[in-house]
């Protein structure tokens, strides 16, 4: 983990642009130990938070209720941090293909999980994150500290290296 999945995605989650484009916007953290129910309940007060009596109903009931508050609607709803196949199948289910640019997003730090997930859905598109390569590293640093490529003085050189080294690549540190 740690090359800013999440961050990404609430970048994109929170975009005025992105959001003008959804009826719908549901965000729900699935993490190693996540709860079925919990995380239903959690999607289920996105698409309506004045939702009430949600715990006492069983998890069949939650799925319906959720696929059908999202029938029909242009959603955007991102699943972070999938570990395992086993949330994606349960909860799956519960998206209707509207075919009107509805979009799920996942985050994992597991590749066979996103392919897993994309086999199930249209529309597949995998990004892979990377750590940047030291002269990407560099570069980027260049251009946040001193506003473009190469304009690092001399004298700042070795402190801009050691800084860049203890990035260790990760872009979302600058």
């Amino acid at each position: 983990g740690g090359v800013g999945k999440t961050t990404l995605a609430k970048k994109v989650y929170d975009d005025p642009l992105i959001m003008s484009q959804f009826d719908t916007r549901a965000w729900a953290v699935v993490s190693q130990e996540y709860q079925y129910k919990e995380m239903l309940i959690h999607l289920l007060h996105c698409t309506d938070p004045t939702t009430t009596k949600l715990y006492s109903e069983d998890c069949g009931k939650l799925k319906a209720e959720l696929r059908k508050r999202l029938l029909g609607r242009r959603y955007l709803l991102v699943i972070d941090d999938i570990w395992s196949h086993e949330p994606w199948d349960q909860i799956f289910q519960c998206f209707p293909n509207n075919i009107n640019g509805s979009r799920i997003l996942i985050t994992t730090r597991e590749k066979t999980e996103a392919e897993y997930a994309v086999q199930s859905s249209e529309g597949r598109y995998i990004h892979s994150s990377r750590f940047l390569d030291t002269q990407e590293s560099r570069d980027l640093f260049e251009t946040k500290v001193f506003g473009g490529k190469h304009s690092c003085k001399p004298e700042f050189e070795p402190i801009g290296r050691c800084i860049v080294k203890k990035c260790q690549g990760l872009p979302l540190a600058w």
